[in-house]
């Protein structure tokens, strides 16, 4: 019974967050309309199989201890693609990158690890999940005027970078 996570409902978002960028940066605001043009033809190509989502997966949503592993904040669960997940997740880790906050190998090495553990644990490949980190990529772009970052048009620009790049990968 949980709601399913629609293609025109992410691409709904995504319009908000490129209105929102439009506003603060204008400069950025035809760049990012391509871009999220593109992101959703995209998901509209991409077919995957549904499964149970955390809808908000990313590291502050994961308590770890010497045996367990226990997934906070399911207020967002949700049935869809498991790209979303992991997307979510490497794009929140992305974004910790450009913000110097997690070093680029820790990253490497972690956005190479997540899918395969994923693939280890569920016996399934998981496609398009560059596609949905570059749409968490584009979700996060309003943060760094939300948290008052004092460079914060240059940090929506790196994420709309990082965005691309996931495209272009």
């Amino acid at each position: 019974s949980l709601p399913r996570i629609a293609v025109r409902d992410e691409v709904a978002r995504l319009r908000d967050v490129q209105q929102s960028v439009a506003f603060l940066c204008p400069t950025l605001s035809d760049r990012l309309s391509a871009l999220v043009d593109r992101v959703a033809a995209a998901l509209a190509e991409h077919r995957a199989k549904r499964c149970t989502l955390h809808g908000d997966f990313y590291e502050d949503q994961i308590l770890l201890s010497e045996d367990q592993v226990v997934l906070l904040d399911l207020d967002r669960a949700s049935r869809g693609d498991p790209a979303v997940d992991l997307g979510n997740f490497l794009g929140h880790l992305e974004r910790d990158v450009a913000s110097g906050l997690v070093c680029r190998t820790h990253a490497t090495e972690a956005a190479a690890q997540l899918p395969e553990g994923y693939q280890r644990t569920s016996s399934a490949t998981v496609p398009g999940v560059r596609v949905h980190t570059a749409v968490a990529l584009l979700r996060l772009c309003t943060e760094p005027f939300r948290d008052r970052q004092p460079d914060w048009p240059e940090r929506i620009e790196t994420l709309i970078d990082a965005a691309e790049q996931q495209l272009l990968s």
